[in-house]
């Protein structure tokens, strides 16, 4: 059954001074909806133009679930999507008057661009771009474009897609693999195997994302205007990567990483976009208590 927990403290309190959330914002809401041997694992949530929440979450492994609750955190709405969507990337995204996620046909392997309806009738398809299969990874720049992250399973290659403000492409470019990684990606997807810290993001030197390059999953920086890449910091396999990264104030980055079930935190650490490094040699604050196999955010 779903049973999930929405905790909301300085994250209800978005927008007031030095993010200080006022007591009466504070709130915890537990959902259950009685439903027998379905998981649901929670992707991403955000605060609606209402001031209420909404909640995008994956049910039986790849299914996709939507949930929307008010301000005080009472249930609203749910909305479980039928075939042929799956696979919602985790990222919510909105353009300032509507909430988008990318998800896949369960077929085609394609990339559907969903519009959420906050009133609480099914989301409905708005783009579909059939040149992007097996969608990994999304988010949105300080501009308002949006880094979307895929794999080719044709060319095997990583694929990284830049689209404008309205979603429509402004580059695309392949990073080859070299290898047939495919076989891990489904896993990954449907939750029969290791969960894989794909992610994209935004520096002041250009874009970057964690993905599978050169027979590894790698954190690779490429060139904002072109996708072109610049440096990488290579993992080995699936045993060793980078397991986050996030930008900090004064251009250093906060990071973890994992090493063959070992985990690692780098509170914040210089890197040069335009090197070459190995993950296995930035060392960090090793963290035993860890799960490799779970998500970390930074």
């Amino acid at each position: 059954s779903l049973l999930l927990a929405l905790l909301l403290s300085a994250f209800a309190g978005c927008g007031i001074s030095d993010n200080e959330s006022e007591p009466q914002l504070r709130f915890s809401q537990i959902y259950d909806n009685g439903l027998i041997g379905q998981d649901y694992f929670p992707l991403d949530v955000i605060q609606t133009p209402d001031q209420g929440y909404l909640v995008l979450a994956a049910s039986n492994d790849w299914d996709i679930y939507l949930l929307k609750a008010d301000s005080a955190g009472v249930f609203d709405w749910e909305r479980p999507l039928s075939e042929p969507y799956v696979n919602a990337v985790p990222q919510l995204i909105t353009d300032g008057a509507n909430t988008y996620f990318f998800c896949m046909d369960e077929v085609s392997l394609e990339t559907y661009l969903m519009r959420v309806d906050e009133s609480g009738n099914d989301p409905e398809e708005f783009l579909r771009y059939p040149d992007i299969q097996y969608p990994l990874a999304a988010s949105q720049t300080d501009q308002g474009q949006v880094l979307l992250l895929g794999y080719d399973r044709v060319v095997r290659n990583t694929q990284l897609n830049l689209l404008n403000a309205s979603f429509t492409e402004v580059w695309d470019e392949g990073y080859p693999v070299f290898t047939d990684v495919e076989e891990p990606i489904i896993g990954h997807l449907t939750r029969t195997g290791d969960r894989l810290p794909f992610f994209t993001g935004e520096s002041t030197q250009g874009f970057f994302f964690n993905a599978f390059r050169n027979f590894s999953m790698s954190l690779v920086f490429v060139n904002s205007a072109t996708g072109e890449q610049t440096g990488v910091i290579s993992g080995f396999r699936e045993e060793e990567s980078i397991a986050a990264a996030s930008v900090l104030p004064g251009g250093t980055y906060g990071m973890a990483r994992y090493s063959f079930g070992d985990s690692y935190l780098l509170p914040s650490t210089g890197l040069d976009p335009n090197a070459e490094a190995i993950s296995n040699e930035l060392g960090g604050f090793e963290l035993p208590e860890l799960d490799t196999s779970l998500p970390v955010i930074t």
